[in-house]
């Protein structure tokens, strides 16, 4: 029953599995981003965890995206995400798409006009159809109708009287002129003066009707666009919080009090009533998205989001009543949200956790209270100007010199610490100091401030504002009425520090694994384990009938319960990951091995069945446990010191390692103990039992220390060739990951005519790769250029990577993005007229000062109505290349970039990107109209040029040139390779040293402790020897080595791993003999040849059987595991082929001693490798053996 509901229990866990069952990067596809901290002597020693929280707050705020963020090493974070799935973005799509459904009918400025300016019925029909059945927008249509109309007709009056009034006043003007030339009266001067002013009023009022018309239309136009919903205002209801807060009312009852984005979207459907239903299809479309979104859609976007990360700023509060701009401001946040709502003293900031504020309102009520009259609330509580914009609460405060502290302004690294502390009153406070940089800042803020409320921010969000009490330098002291739990709060905030400072700008190492590659990753991981269970499966059934069946079932159990573990611990399978399941399913036959073969000696002895399998599972125990036990002290090692990746295997190999443990010994002695008790089993059958010959050859008779002296020379030779070998390929032997570098993986796009992969040659690649090797660039020429995939004749392939010494990451992606431009199945790199200019150029970003577009870019003939963008600015795009894009996808960049936190402030304006040249097909000149009701080019030129046109000129650039991830991306810093080095190297040397160790505790011998290290260290450099001639075998004949799956492999971290989990495997190997000489060896106080002789044949079947499964399961891996793992599980292969070898002929010598060929009077025994009782007869010598003397 136990086994049962643990198999339910893990189908539970694991079911659906593409939901369930993590995927890391080079599975799901993704990018893992590595971080340097500047630390400073005196930093608390938490400091890196603070750091590790207070980022992942930032990049995941609502804790919603499968986002990790871990610390490596003692000064680095490592920031891994899965890029988005193809279901994700196409939720996405879907979202956006009924977005833009639900506002394509929204009253624009450009649908009014074109229906205004309609006539007759028509017009009639086209309002009536804007109004969308709302009765209050159609009378004001019908309002904007008659304006409209009034307008006209004024400017038609005024021009068909203009030069009648002007003729007027010219002859009026002549004739005073000529009055005043004859000498007339003066009185005959001032009536014809007094003509010509008539006729001047009359000009006058003409033009004054018609700017009182369009002044009224302005009016009706403004009021009915407001009227409008747009997608900006749907997109910022949707993205706030969704989280509801319970609180207690005054009878007591529990009530929910609503979330700040269904508060936000209920306003949205009480202003439009018509548009309810689509809006609540939107936001089930977006829950929908937000639901399956897991990570960002691109790694540039977490780059961004990561710049700036954690600035610390301090900034004093105005108090009500102290701005004479206070009305206007609140007013312009209500229009125009926070970001349009500035002015050149003061800005809105918005709160970061209101529940802190709201502290102590503990009814829905008064919550409510605070809420509706935050105006009030806060002035009367904290003395801060505060107010309410879709949702979220925003306080005001000062944004200029002398009134705030940022890091940019001399603060230095800002709060070095702070802790608990006790006001004057004995009331819990906050104390915190002061780096030397920022104290006398900070002395001359708040000297000059005192009794007055100064806020504290990271990343422009308001934690807390406390009154300032006295001057602060070196320390200060926080003190309000606080809960120890907002103490808590506002500590971690002042720890974190201004990480701004501390935090790289970019990332030091760069991995990306495209979602298509990822997919292939998986697709041929999941064959590798299908195939492997089903080889290892049916070799069981083969070979041990009914037993095998027993093992198959274990074997099945263990998956289960290894994948349902996995998914319990939440922990994400990659790559090798997939590799150590693989292996597991070889490796957990061991167990059974060891079980069978000791049950079939048992049964050859005479024993009954229920006997034998007592007695096989007792004395295969302590093997079995030694053995794994080993593979655990390898795996830990391997997730102290590895990479996400690398960790990913050990997690899996180690719970591989437990679950195979409780299955071998526990599931499958349960189930011989049900087959005996219950079913009356008597009798189990075997292959070697059956077939005699079988069983003669598997129970040898060898005196195999004879040979020691001939294995002594042949693993001489190979590890001295080995040496060799990894010596002469030592320059390019190892991957970027320990030599800095990088390394990217281009796949060409599907051929238009024929619908399949483009195709070219390595040579082919190789040449154009050199075509840019030119001034930083240079090293490109040596780059290594690799198929993957390759056709029939192995050079040709859609997919290569290159490699390449060069750390720079962007200069390498560009560079060959541009060489294969064409060729990549990927959104390009478009070029434009000033795209190669950081700052704007006056005659590409224009003011828009009329209100005809070609007026103000000197393109007289483009007559589109830019009216409701006057003030702002238009941004001309021209000369669009290579290829001319589409409008949409033109509007989509924009758009993507728009709303992103490195272009805060641009994202509340008004924008639209129009064609100038072209069509919405191939668009070849377009011009980007941007409108910000709090920038306007009339009012402020200087603040216009530094805030709208470098933002936007900078935006334009960065949404059409922005770098974009290749299928792959690898970059390693020469700092962080140099890290990685350190890592193998204690990898290798601890793994080597624990394992010795417990193998001396254990065997409480150092001789045993050497006998299992020594052939182990063996297996390794022969394998890493192998590795490095594979390499000379590709370049002398490429489409042999291809064929056989070789390549120039490269000693990576997966390779590591691979050394490693060689160095565990084959100590088992060797500890089996070990445990069996030991056995043997019984009461002697040494190891004779007899005993070591009769130890390797008895567990000579063993060994065959146990390397036989690894190794089909490790060459499964090797031939269809694809590239990524082929070096892992080349050096496998080798590994434990060589490490079978080694157990016989390097470990079981090393365990004799000459000492025990003495009989208890000093006298000789039999020489090594003589006649002596093996318990299986004679052990005749090895023909043409040596024999010791």
């Amino acid at each position: 029953m136990i086994i049962l509901a643990i198999v339910a229990l893990s189908i539970v866990l694991i079911v659906p599995p593409e939901r369930k069952l993590n995927r890391a990067k080079d599975l799901a596809g993704g990018s893992t981003l590595v971080y340097q901290v500047e630390l400073r002597p005196g930093d608390p020693p938490d400091l890196m965890e603070r750091v590790r929280q207070l980022i992942k707050q930032r990049v995941d705020p609502q804790g919603v995206l499968d986002v990790s963020v871990s610390v490596v090493g003692s000064n680095r974070l490592e920031v891994s995400m899965p890029l988005a799935s193809g279901q994700s973005r196409a939720l996405r799509q879907e979202y956006e798409a009924s977005l833009e459904e639900l506002t394509q009918s929204a009253l624009t400025a450009e649908r009014l006009e074109r229906a205004l300016r309609l006539g007759g019925a028509e017009r009639a029909g086209e309002l009536e159809r804007l109004a969308r059945g709302s009765a209050e927008r159609q009378a004001e249509l019908q309002s904007g109708a008659v304006a409209f109309d009034a307008a006209r007709a004024a400017a038609e009056e005024f021009a068909a009287a203009r030069p009648r009034f002007e003729e007027a006043i010219a002859a009026a003007g002549r004739g005073v002129d000529e009055a005043r030339a004859a000498g007339l009266p003066q009185d005959v001067v001032a009536l014809l003066e007094e003509n010509k002013r008539a006729a001047e009023r009359g000009l006058e009022d003409a033009a004054g009707k018609v700017a009182r018309a369009n002044i009224a239309l302005s009016e009706v136009r403004g009021r009915i666009e407001r009227s409008g919903l747009t997608a900006a205002e749907v997109r910022a209801a949707l993205e706030l919080s969704d989280r509801d807060r319970f609180v207690t009312n005054e009878r007591g009852e529990r009530v929910r009090v609503p979330s700040p984005r269904e508060r936000a979207v209920g306003r949205l459907k009480a202003s439009h009533p018509e548009l309810a239903e689509r809006i609540d299809a939107v936001q089930a479309k977006y829950v929908s998205w937000q639901i399956e979104r897991r990570s960002f859609d691109d790694p540039a976007d977490l780059k961004r989001i990561m710049r700036g990360a954690g600035e610390l700023t301090f900034r004093i509060a105005p108090q009500p009543g102290e701005l004479a701009s206070e009305a206007a401001a609140r007013e312009q946040l209500r229009q125009s949200g926070p970001r349009g709502a500035r002015s050149a003293e003061a800005r809105w900031y918005r709160i970061n956790d209101e529940e802190q504020w709201f502290d102590g309102l503990g009814s829905v009520e008064e919550i409510e209270r605070a809420r509706t009259d935050a105006p009030g609330w806060f002035a009367g509580r904290f003395r801060l100007v505060a107010d309410e914009y879709d949702g979220e609460l925003y306080v005001l405060l000062y944004d200029t010199p002398g009134l705030r502290l940022l890091p940019g302004e001399g603060v230095g690294g800002g709060v070095s610490g702070a802790s608990l502390s006790r006001d004057e009153q004995g009331r819990d406070a906050i104390g915190f100091r002061m780096d030397p940089l920022g104290a006398e800042r900070m002395r001359q803020l708040t000297s000059a401030n005192l009794q007055r409320p100064m806020a504290i921010l990271l990343d422009d969000q308001v934690y807390t504002a406390p009154n300032i009490l006295g001057a602060i330098s070196e320390s200060g002291q926080i003190a309000g009425n606080f809960s120890r739990a907002e103490i808590n709060y506002i500590v971690q905030v002042l720890n974190a520090g201004s990480l701004a400072a501390k935090l790289s700008p970019e990332p030091i190492s760069e991995t990306s694994v495209g979602p298509q590659l990822g997919a292939d990753n998986l697709r041929r991981g999941l064959e590798s384990g299908v195939v492997s269970f089903v080889l290892v499966a049916g070799f069981m059934v083969a070979y041990y009938f009914g037993g095998g069946l027993i093992a198959v079932a274990a074997l099945v159990v263990n998956a289960l319960m290894l994948l349902g573990v996995m998914a319990l611990m939440g922990s994400a399978f990659s790559l090798p990951g997939i590799a150590g399941i693989v292996l597991t399913f070889g490796m957990a036959v061991d167990a059974n091995v060891l079980i069978y073969e000791r049950l079939r000696e048992e049964v050859l002895r005479g024993s009954d069945l229920r006997t034998g399998v007592r007695l096989a599972y007792a004395r295969a125990f302590s093997a079995i446990v030694d053995g794994n036990v080993t593979n655990l002290i390898a795996c830990a090692v391997l997730y102290t010191t590895g990479t996400e990746e690398i960790k990913g295997f050990a997690i899996t190999m180690s719970v591989g390692v437990m679950t195979t443990l409780f299955c071998q010994l526990y599931v499958t002695r349960a189930i011989y103990d049900l087959l005996i008790e219950r079913v009356g089993l008597r009798k189990m059958s075997m292959l070697p039992t059956a077939v005699p010959a079988l069983q003669r050859l598997l129970t040898p008779s060898i005196a195999w220390l004879s040979a020691r002296r001939v294995f002594a020379a042949v693993s001489t030779l190979a590890v001295v060739g080995s040496v060799v070998m990894i010596w002469a390929r030592w320059g390019d032997l190892f991957d970027t990951v320990f030599v800095g570098g990088t390394r990217v993986q281009v796949t060409f796009r599907n051929d238009p005519a024929t619908g399949r992969p483009m195709t070219m040659t390595r040579s082919e690649v190789s040449e154009l790769v050199r075509s840019v090797a030119q001034g930083p660039l240079l090293p490109l020429r040596e780059a290594e250029v690799l198929p993957q995939d390759p056709q029939a004749d192995q050079v040709t392939a859609s997919r290569f990577s290159i490699t390449t010494t060069i750390s720079d990451l962007p200069a390498v992606s560009a560079a060959l993005t541009r060489v294969f431009e064409g060729r990549l199945d990927q959104e390009p790199v478009l070029s434009f007229e000033g795209s190669g200019q950081a700052q704007a150029r006056a005659d590409l970003v224009r003011p828009v000062v009329t209100g005809v577009l070609g007026d103000n870019i000197d393109r007289p003939e483009v007559r589109q109505s830019v009216a409701e963008y006057v003030g702002g600015a238009a941004v001309v795009i021209g000369d669009i290349g290579p290829r001319p894009p589409t409008l949409r996808s033109l509007q989509e960049r924009v758009r993507r970039i728009r709303n992103e936190p490195g272009f805060g402030d641009a994202g509340a304006r008004r924008w639209e990107v129009v064609v100038v040249d072209g069509d919405p097909e191939a668009v070849r000149t377009a011009a980007l109209l941007v409108r910000d009701e709090a920038v306007s080019y009339f009012d402020d030129q200087q603040r216009w040029a530094a805030e709208l046109r470098e933002t936007e000129w900078r935006l334009v650039r960065e949404a059409l040139t922005r770098e974009r991830s290749l299928s792959e991306v690898e970059s390693i810093s020469p700092a962080v390779a140099a890290g990685f080095v350190a890592q193998a190297i204690v990898a290798m040397v601890l793994s080597a040293g624990l394992i010795v160790l417990y193998v001396w505790v254990r065997f409480s011998s150092l001789r045993f402790s050497l006998a299992t290290i020594v052939p182990t260290l063996h297996d390794c450099v022969i394998a890493a020897g192998a590795l490095a001639a594979a390499g000379y075998f590709y370049e002398a004949s490429p489409a042999l080595a291809s064929s056989l799956g070789l390549l120039p492999f490269k000693v990576d971290l997966n390779v590591i791993a691979a050394l490693l989990t060689i160095l565990g495997y084959s100590l088992n190997d060797k500890i089996v003999i070990m445990d069996r000489i030991r056995e043997n060896k019984g009461k002697l106080p040494y190891v004779s040849a007899e005993v070591v002789n009769r130890s390797v044949n008895q567990t000579f079947s063993r060994t065959l059987m146990t390397g036989g499964t690894t190794i089909l399961a490790s060459l499964v891996l090797y031939l269809d595991g694809g590239e990524a793992v082929r070096a892992f599980a080349f050096s496998f292969v080798v590994g434990i082929v060589v490490g079978t070898y080694s157990s016989v002929a390097i470990g079981a010598p090393l365990a004799w001693s000459r000492r025990g060929e003495r009989g208890p009077t000093g006298a000789r025994g039999p020489a090594a490798g003589q006649g002596a009782s093996a318990g299986n007869g004679a052990v005749p010598s090895l023909p043409g053996a040596a024999v010791a003397s």
